[in-house]
């Protein structure tokens, strides 16, 4: 439960103020995998080492990870993106039979390029879309866990989903205008 309410409130921050968070969110989750990868990186190669170690090299992997996508800003998106639309395809009925598995990881595939390509070319658009839609996706399923009602139906969640989608649209697109115009001047 406590997991479904921080995720919730993590996604409305992800829904209302997505295009001005997504460069501290990738690096976030770059620090986070560099973390996780340093510490597993140190515990396969030293399997004797303190645990004081591991996370030492586990946090110093990981701040050059999040250092690493700061700098890489738009390959991040590409990927944070891309990745956005591959879940959105991944979560479609697909029949259960092994010519479709190969299909829809296909569909997956160029999903996550396209969506990633868009990101980068029509980055702020693309991004408010992404991660209003992604934030209304797991706004939702935590409202599912928490056993709020309206998330309780399948009409409930399309609904919970659409407006979250919509209001956070509409606040990011009028929220961020005026950054775009602040860059503009600064050139």
């Amino acid at each position: 439960m406590l997991m479904a309410a921080v995720s919730f409130v993590l996604a409305l921050f992800q829904i209302f103020g997505g295009y001005k968070m997504l460069r501290g969110w990738i690096s976030a989750g770059a620090f986070l995998i560099g973390l996780a990868c340093g510490f597993a990186l140190t515990a396969s190669v030293s399997p004797n080492a303190a645990l004081w170690i591991r996370i030492l090299v586990g946090l110093i992997i990981g701040t050059f990870f999040g250092w690493a996508a700061w700098k890489i800003y738009l390959i991040a998106v590409f990927v944070y993106c891309g990745a956005f639309g591959a879940a959105l395809v991944s979560d479609l009925p697909f029949p259960e039979t092994q010519v479709w598995s190969v299909v829809s990881i296909i569909i997956c595939v160029a999903a996550f390029a396209v969506v990633g390509f868009l990101s980068v070319r029509f980055s702020r658009p693309t991004i408010i879309i992404a991660t209003a839609v992604g934030g209304a996706g797991t706004a939702v399923n935590a409202m599912a866990v928490l056993g709020i009602e309206i998330a309780s139906t399948e009409a409930g969640r399309v609904f919970c989903f659409i407006i979250f989608v919509v209001a956070g649209l509409v606040v990011q697109f009028l929220t961020t205008g005026g950054i775009r115009e602040k860059r503009r001047r600064r050139r």
